[in-house]
C-alpha cells in the first residue's frame, strides 16, 4: 500500500482522529467516574465522622446525666465506676476526665497519676472556660481525639466531664473504603482501556473497507470539523457527491448532517452569547470575580466577601420637580439618556455600577481612591456635555451631587431561593450617601470623606479644600469632608484658591467654637468670591449663632438728617444701655449697616437725596442686612405711607414727636422678636441638616 496514497492518508487521518476522540472520551469517562467515586468516598467519610459524633453526643449526654445525679449525692465512687465502665464498654471512648472549675482532676481514666492534680494544658484551660456543652479536637499519638466537654452545675459549683473519643476506628474504616474505591477505579480504567482497544480495532477494519470511497469528501469534512471546533460557523461544506434527503450516500448524508449541526451550533452559540451579555447587565462580571465564581449559575445564596473599596453616590438635584413635568415614557427616556452618558465614564475608571436607585447611581471602585475621584470628576465633565443637549429644552440644565467614601464593605448574595440579588452591606455605604446629601446643602457638586482623602496618592494634584466635620447617622464619631472643585469654572477655581487660607482659618476657628473670630474671615472670603456657597453657609451659621442671644448693649443705628431728632433719641436711648450709631443720610446708613451689623435701625423717611423708603428697600436686598428690623420714625401719618413701609419690610412706625415710653417699648419688643426669629431660623437650619441626613439614609437603603 502506497503510503502517499489518498486511501493511506485518509486511513491514517481517520485512525488518528478516532484515537484522539477515544482517548478524550476515555479520559473524560475515567475522570468523571473517578470524581464520582471520590465524592462518594468523601460523603462516606463525612457520614462516618457524623455518625461517630452523634454516638459521642448521645453517650456523653447520657453519661453526664448519670454523673450529675451521683455528684449531687456526693457519690464520687459511683461516678468513677460509671466513667470507667463506659471507657471499658465503648471501644471508641478513649478516656474520661472529671474536674472542677479550678481544673483539679477528680478522675482521669487515662492518666490516674494526674488525679487530684491541677490540669494546666491548653485543652484543660479551654475546657474549664466552657459554659455550655462543646467539644474540641486533639491529637494523641497521631490519632485524632474528639473531646466532648459537658459542664455540670451543682449548686454553686461547676464540674466538667470530659470524654475523649478516638477516631482511630473511623480512620481505619475510611482507609478501607479508600482502598476499595481505588480498586474500583483501577478496574474501571482497565475495562475502559479494553473497550477502547476493541472499538479502535473495529474502527480500523471499517476505515480500511470504506477509505477508498470516502477519501476526498472525508478529508474535506475533517477540515470542516476542525473549523467548527475553532468556532468558525460560517465555513461551508463542499461535497462532491449528490446530496439530498433521500440520498443513500453516507458521505452526502454526513455532509448534510454536518451542515445542519453547524447551523444549530451557531444558533445556540449566538443565543448563549446573548444570554451571557444580558446576565452581565444585571450581575456585573466583576461581581462574580469578587465572589470567585466562573458564571452566574455558580452563585449561591449567602456567598459573600469583605473588601476595602471606595463607594460613590450620585443624585440628580430636584429630580422630583423635573419628573413631575414629564410623562412616564419621557421620564424613562430622560433617565436612560442621562445614565447612558454616565456609564462609560464610570467603566473607564474601573468602576462597578452596583445599582441604579431611580436617578441615583451607586458605584464601587475596587482599585484605588484615585480612580474613584477621577471617575467622579469625569462624570461632572460629561454632565456639562449632556447639559449642552438640554440647552433648548425646558430644563436648561441639570445638576448632580456626588459623594465619595472609602471603607470596608461586604459584597454578597441575599434573598430567597427563588429571588436573589447581589448587594453591598456596610456602614461605608451610609457614609457615602450622607456625604452626597451634603452637596445639596452646601450647593456644591463633589464631596469626599477624610478616609478617601487619605487614600489618594497625591492630593495636591486635585483642587481640594476642607468643608465640614459631620456625624454619620447612627454613629458617635465624626468624619471630615472635603470639597473637590476641579470642575468649577477657571475663574471660580482661581478665586477659591485665592481665598483658601482665609477659608481654612475660618473653618478651624468655627469648629473650635470661636465664632466671633471666624465670622470676619468668611466675610473676607465672600468679598473676594461672593459666589462661594460654602462660605455663605458658614457666614450664615456664624450670624445665626451670634444673633440668637441678645447682647448686653444692643446696637441701634439712627438714620436721620435732623440734629434735633437725633439728640432726642440719643437722650432717650443712652439712659438704657444701648450702643448708638448715627447716619445722617441714606448712603452712609447703608454702609454703616453693612459694616456694623446693628440689631435694629431707626430710619427717618423724609431725608434729602435717598429717602427712607429707598434705604429700606436697599437694606432688604442685601444678604447681610435683610434680616435687621427697621422701624420708621416719621411725621407722616397717612395710611398709604405706613402700608408702603410695611411692604418694603419695615416692622413698625414711631411717629413724631417722640414719646419716650413708646420709643423704648417698641424698640425692646422688636429686639426680642428679632432674637426669637434668629433662634427659630437656627432651628430651621438644624432641621434642614437632619432632613438631608434622613434623605441620605433612605437613598443608601435603596428605598
Amino acid at each position: 500500500m502506497n503510503k502517499h496514497s489518498i486511501r493511506t492518508r485518509l486511513l491514517v487521518t481517520m485512525l488518528s482522529l478516532i484515537i484522539v476522540l477515544l482517548t478524550i472520551l476515555t479520559y473524560v469517562q475515567i475522570s468523571s467516574q473517578q470524581s464520582i467515586l471520590e465524592r462518594e468516598l468523601k460523603h462516606h467519610e463525612l457520614s462516618l465522622k457524623k455518625k461517630m459524633l452523634q454516638l459521642g453526643e448521645v453517650l456523653s449526654d447520657n453519661l453526664a446525666n448519670q454523673v450529675a445525679i451521683e455528684i449531687t449525692a456526693f457519690n464520687f465512687s459511683k461516678v468513677t465506676e460509671l466513667v470507667n465502665l463506659a471507657v471499658q464498654k465503648d471501644s471508641y471512648l478513649e478516656y474520661g476526665i472529671l474536674m472542677n472549675s479550678e481544673r483539679t482532676a477528680h478522675l482521669h481514666t487515662q492518666k490516674p497519676e494526674l488525679e487530684y492534680e491541677t490540669l494546666s494544658a491548653p485543652e484543660d484551660i479551654f475546657a474549664a472556660q466552657q459554659q455550655n456543652n462543646s467539644r474540641q479536637s486533639l491529637q494523641q499519638d497521631n490519632v485524632e481525639i474528639i473531646e466532648f466537654i459537658l459542664p455540670i452545675s451543682i449548686s454553686k459549683n461547676v464540674w466538667f466531664l470530659r470524654l475523649g473519643f478516638s477516631m482511630a476506628t473511623v480512620a481505619t474504616e475510611i482507609s478501607i473504603s479508600r482502598q476499595e474505591k481505588n480498586e474500583q477505579i483501577h478496574m474501571m480504567i482497565v475495562r475502559s482501556i479494553i473497550t477502547t482497544m476493541l472499538f479502535l480495532s473495529l474502527s480500523t477494519i471499517l476505515i480500511v473497507m470504506i477509505a477508498a470511497k470516502i477519501s476526498k469528501p472525508l478529508v474535506e469534512l475533517t477540515n470542516v470539523a476542525k473549523e467548527l471546533t475553532n468556532g468558525n460557523f460560517a465555513v461551508k461544506i463542499p461535497v462532491c457527491y449528490k446530496c439530498g434527503n433521500n440520498s443513500k450516500d453516507e458521505i452526502a448524508v454526513l455532509a448534510t448532517t454536518f451542515t445542519n449541526m453547524a447551523k444549530n451550533l451557531e444558533t445556540s452559540y449566538q443565543k448563549l452569547e446573548k444570554y451571557n451579555k444580558s446576565y452581565e447587565r444585571f450581575v456585573p462580571h466583576e461581581f462574580l470575580n469578587f465572589l470567585n465564581k466562573e458564571s452566574i449559575v455558580d452563585i449561591n445564596l449567602g456567598d459573600q466577601v469583605e473588601k476595602e473599596m471606595t463607594i460613590l453616590f450620585s443624585d440628580i438635584r430636584d429630580f422630583t420637580s423635573i419628573s413631575e413635568k414629564l410623562t412616564p415614557e419621557d421620564n424613562f427616556d430622560f433617565i436612560n439618556t442621562y445614565l447612558g452618558y454616565m456609564e462609560p465614564v464610570i467603566l473607564q475608571y474601573q468602576g462597578i455600577i452596583d445599582k441604579y436607585i431611580g436617578d441615583a447611581i451607586m458605584v464601587l471602585f475596587p482599585t484605588n481612591a484615585d480612580d474613584a475621584l477621577k471617575g467622579a470628576i469625569a462624570m461632572l465633565k460629561v454632565l456639562a456635555k449632556y447639559n449642552n443637549t438640554l440647552r433648548y429644552t425646558e430644563f436648561g440644565k441639570i445638576n448632580i451631587g456626588i459623594g465619595l467614601h472609602t471603607g470596608k464593605l461586604m459584597l454578597g448574595i441575599i434573598g430567597g431561593q427563588s429571588r436573589m440579588d447581589g448587594t453591598v452591606i456596610s456602614d461605608a455605604v451610609n457614609s457615602a450617601s450622607r456625604v452626597e446629601s451634603l452637596t445639596k446643602f452646601y450647593g456644591i457638586s463633589l464631596l469626599i470623606t477624610e478616609y478617601t482623602f487619605k487614600k489618594l496618592t497625591d492630593p495636591s494634584q486635585y483642587s481640594i479644600r476642607v468643608t465640614d466635620i459631620t456625624k454619620v447617622k447612627g454613629k458617635t464619631s465624626k468624619i471630615m469632608v472635603y470639597e473637590v472643585f476641579d470642575t468649577d469654572s477657571p475663574e471660580n477655581i482661581a478665586l477659591k484658591n485665592e481665598t483658601l487660607k482665609d477659608f481654612e482659618s475660618g473653618f478651624a476657628l468655627y469648629h473650635d467654637d470661636k465664632i466671633a473670630d471666624a465670622k470676619p474671615l468668611f466675610e473676607s472670603v465672600l468679598q473676594v468670591n461672593p459666589n462661594d456657597t460654602v462660605a455663605q453657609v458658614y457666614l450664615e451659621r456664624c450670624q445665626k449663632i451670634l444673633s440668637t442671644t441678645m447682647p448686653e448693649q444692643p446696637l441701634i443705628l439712627i438714620v436721620d438728617d435732623m440734629p434735633t431728632n437725633i439728640q432726642i433719641l440719643l437722650k432717650v436711648l443712652s439712659k438704657h444701655n444701648f450702643k448708638i450709631f448715627i447716619a445722617k443720610d441714606g448712603e452712609t446708613a447703608l454702609k454703616m449697616a453693612s459694616i456694623k451689623n446693628p440689631h435694629l435701625i431707626l430710619l427717618d423717611i423724609m431725608m434729602p437725596g435717598m429717602n427712607g423708603f429707598e434705604v429700606c428697600k436697599q437694606l432688604k436686598k442685601n444678604l447681610n442686612t435683610k434680616n435687621i428690623p427697621v422701624i420708621f420714625t416719621t411725621a407722616l401719618s397717612e395710611q398709604k405711607d405706613k402700608v408702603k413701609g410695611f411692604k418694603l419690610g419695615a416692622v413698625d412706625y414711631i411717629t413724631k414727636p417722640f414719646e419716650e415710653k413708646e420709643v423704648l417699648s417698641r424698640i425692646k419688643i422688636h429686639l426680642k422678636l428679632y432674637f426669637l426669629q434668629q433662634q427659630i431660623q437656627m432651628k430651621n437650619v438644624e432641621l434642614k441638616i437632619q432632613n438631608e441626613q434622613l434623605k441620605g439614609t433612605i437613598n443608601a437603603t435603596g428605598i
